[in-house]
């Protein structure tokens, strides 16, 4: 079953959060995830929204998204994500 990882965050330091983009980018190029969507600036139907740039990504299951997440290569970039903005990252189930 496909899962969903959603990340939403507002960035405090745009150079950090840059480099994060540049490491994090080819780290999803290998690990065949599938962007399914990059906003920043969605719409707030019902409630707030307390950290607009919103990325979805999906992958085939729960495990492959932890060999993504666990990933060296990716745990390096999130190393500049960390510092670099506030936020929640989840993960859901897909039906």
């Amino acid at each position: 079953m496909s899962v969903y990882a959603i990340a939403q965050g507002r960035i405090t330091d745009q150079e950090a959060f840059d480099n994060y983009v540049a490491l994090a980018r080819p780290t999803l190029e290998a690990h065949d995830v599938n962007v399914v969507a990059f906003d920043e600036s969605p719409v707030a139907v019902e409630g707030d929204i307390d950290f607009p740039r919103t990325v979805i990504l999906e992958f085939p299951d729960s495990d492959a998204f932890y060999r993504w997440y666990d990933s060296a290569e990716y745990q390096a970039a999130r190393q500049h994500r960390l510092p670099a903005s506030v936020g929640r990252f989840i993960l859901v189930n897909g039906t």
